[in-house]
């Protein structure tokens, strides 16, 4: 999953930021409407999390302009009592839920799971709670990660690359891609890194009913295979 946090530098932010990359999660932060809106026009997310108490009360009225560039985002609204105004006019200019502070992490969890779970079908990395392709399974929102049922060692990134094949159903996934959802903009996303993680992966996920191959040019892709 990958998400645009929307938010200022105080520390009620950056608590949900913390609780956000504790969930292994991919995200890019924003500071402003407008430097969301340069983001957005090139870059995917899954979900936005609009800070309510961070930005201007007006700011709510860019928020339809900004869902244009990504009409398929889930947008959640954080803020406080103190903002309600805020997040009630996000709301009305299309945000999809709100969570009101102070926030718990297992509230956090439940609403981004809510609206995550509405993402258009067509979107790889459509809402679920658990997602699985043949053997291999992934909880993710928990992170965990199971062939036949037993536990898998994975590094985050592994995880995070596992997931976006194991999302695509065996349909093709190429390396940038693969790139833009499990690397953030302060990192370094050389597609051919991907090349390394999917050569751990193979090792890991090693099954005769199962592989990841490799079309060469063009990507990767899980595979159900035959015992023989």
């Amino acid at each position: 999953m990958k998400i645009l946090h929307i938010h200022d530098a105080g520390p009620q932010a950056l608590q949900v930021n913390a609780l956000l990359r504790s969930m292994v999660v991919a995200i890019d932060n924003a500071s402003s409407t407008n430097e969301a809106a340069e983001v957005l026009a090139t870059n995917s997310y899954d979900l936005a999390i609009w800070d309510a108490d961070a930005l201007d009360p007006d700011a709510a009225n860019e928020l339809a302009a900004i869902r244009a560039f990504a009409p398929g985002m889930q947008v959640l609204v954080c803020g406080s009592n103190d903002s309600l105004q805020s997040v009630t006019a996000a709301i009305e200019n299309g945000a999809h839920d709100f969570v009101l502070r102070p926030v718990h992490p297992d509230e956090l969890r439940l609403r981004i799971f809510q609206v995550t779970k509405r993402l258009p079908i067509g979107n790889m990395d459509h809402g679920a709670t658990a997602t699985s392709f043949g053997p291999l399974q992934i909880n993710v929102h928990q992170g965990n990660a199971s062939l036949d049922g037993n536990p898998l060692v994975l590094t985050p990134r592994e995880r995070s690359v596992l997931q976006v094949l194991v999302r695509a159903k065996g349909n093709l996934v190429s390396k940038e891609r693969i790139a833009s959802r499990v690397f953030t903009l302060d990192e370094e996303s050389d597609p051919k890194s991907i090349e390394t993680y999917i050569h751990r992966l193979r090792k890991k996920t090693k099954h005769p009913l199962l592989t990841i191959e490799t079309v060469r040019g063009l990507g990767y892709r899980l595979v159900e295979t035959c015992p023989g």
